[in-house]
């Protein structure tokens, strides 16, 4: 068996594993995010692993947003050979557009609602897919899968370099202290007070040299979906995304002595390391889902996710807007007893997860992918 069979896929031409990867990756945002809002609210506590490293380490946090980035490189290389350059139109630009501009929504709907001399953040999660996914369409549509290798080469290790570069003001590099570095003080000169983390020490996880790595990111995506696309045997195929998995992860823990694992700094590290578990948990969800097509209603209920991804993802940013404004008033209301308190979390987990799955899979049954 060289390839699934595309009569698998519930939609067609698509791969259903990939859609099932990416909405994994997709409830893992929308889990970390609930998460964030629970600590940040303190309505309880919250298991380490569901909020992200403060600065240098890695938590399963971490590890979905990476993710999400590096399977968009994986449906780049799975479109059609005559598509190739297709996502180079006025079109595609457009939709870079949109989705950088949906992204500044999400961003500052505070500061839309209510600025009091507040600045608004220019950058965030998706303004940076929406620079990652126009970068990687012109590299795909214009150069060669060799020089895409070599572009990815050459970008980790000439960021690793920017990293430990001094500042303009002569300041050394320390990579273990949020900020103090080039890359971050580049965003405070450009930026200025529109970054997520402002201060003498500020920075932006979703910067703009930070961009450069996430496009090597989705170039390193892009190399495993040509992978898929060869006529090896479906367990030679899992097989090697396994093993580029392993690799990958050993590459990156090889380097964090000299270059700390970091997801504010997205540093090549960090890459290399989020690349080989993401790779190695698709290698698994190819296995189960294409191969063997053991998917059942988890796959079901995860490629619902998957196959409106971005309309999932703003979905549930205005959902956890509206629901931290209800927390916030709550709070502000008076105590509430412990059984109170944990009831309103749980039902907001399940009311967050239950409504943004219901309209997904909507969309699914209807055989609809909004296209931001």
């Amino acid at each position: 068996m060289s390839e699934p069979s595309k009569s698998w896929s519930s939609t067609p031409g698509r791969l259903r594993s990939l859609d099932a990867a990416r909405g994994l990756a997709v409830v893992g945002m929308i889990v970390v995010n609930w998460a964030t809002i629970v600590d940040y609210l303190r309505l309880g506590p919250v298991p380490r692993q569901l909020l992200h490293a403060e600065w240098v380490g890695i938590t399963l946090a971490d590890l979905v947003f990476p993710a999400f980035v590096f399977l968009m490189g994986m449906s780049f290389a799975l479109r059609s050979p005559t598509s190739a350059v297709s996502p180079i139109t006025a079109g595609a630009w457009f939709r870079a557009i949109r989705l950088f501009a949906a992204g500044w929504l999400l961003s500052n709907l505070h500061w839309i609602v209510s600025p009091d001399g507040e600045a608004f953040r220019l950058l965030g999660v998706l303004q940076r897919l929406a620079l990652v996914q126009i970068s990687v369409a012109l590299l795909v549509a214009y150069t060669s899968p060799r020089l895409q290798a070599r572009i990815v080469l050459a970008v980790l290790v000439g960021y690793w370099l920017l990293l430990l570069a001094p500042t303009p003001t002569g300041q050394p590099p320390d990579l273990n202290s949020p900020g103090t570095n080039f890359v971050s003080w580049f965003d405070r000169f450009v930026l200025g007070r529109h970054i997520y983390v402002r201060g003498e020490a500020g920075y932006d996880p979703e910067g703009i040299l930070g961009t450069l790595p996430a496009i090597a990111q989705c170039l390193l995506g892009v190399q495993a979906g040509r992978w898929l696309r060869t006529g090896h045997t479906a367990l030679n195929i899992a097989a090697g995304l396994a093993a580029a998995g392993l690799v990958s992860v050993a590459l990156g823990l090889l380097w964090s002595p000299l270059l700390p694992i970091s997801k504010p700094l997205w540093s090549s590290s960090f890459v290399l390391l989020t690349t080989g578990v993401t790779l190695f948990v698709f290698a698994l969800i190819y296995w189960v889902v294409d191969v063997y097509r053991r998917g059942g209603p988890t796959t079901a209920f995860l490629e619902a996710f998957g196959l409106n991804a971005i309309t999932a993802y703003i979905l549930h940013s205005l959902m956890l807007t509206a629901m931290t404004a209800a927390a916030a008033r709550l709070l502000l209301a008076g105590p509430r007893s412990s059984a109170e308190t944990l009831l309103a979390v749980v039902l907001s987990f399940v009311g967050l997860v239950g409504f943004t799955w219901s309209v997904a899979a909507y969309l699914r049954r209807r055989g609809i992918i909004v296209r931001i």
